[in-house]
């Protein structure tokens, strides 16, 4: 089991999957991109593709992943707004907030 915190702040059991599993037939093949090369930290691996859905189970366990991860760094953006705030200074800061899907090498 992760040891992420938050993590337990959810049921893996009770994450939805994609409603659409796989693209639509017809689709035009330059919607997909097979930039990653899913192999599980447990060494599990699996083929998918534009008409080869990801498996269930590891739907719902990244999004697990995904939603501790939100909620990580929710708790320390209140954190932060906390500070701000008890030391009176949160109506005179700008917060800027920027994400990043990562570099494609």
């Amino acid at each position: 089991m992760y040891t992420i915190r938050r993590y337990d702040l959810y049921n893996e059991s009770d994450i939805a999957i994609a409603t659409h599993k796989t693209m639509p037939m017809g689709t035009d093949l330059i919607a997909w991109s097979r930039q990653l090369n899913v192999v599980l930290e447990n060494g599990t691996s699996f083929d998918y593709g534009p008409y080869t859905p990801v498996p269930d189970w590891v739907q719902r366990n990244q999004r697990h992943a995904y939603y501790a991860c939100v909620s990580y760094v929710d708790e320390h953006i209140g954190f932060i707004l906390g500070v701000l705030e008890r030391n009176e200074l949160l109506d005179e800061t700008l917060i800027v907030m920027h994400a990043d899907h990562g570099v494609r090498i």
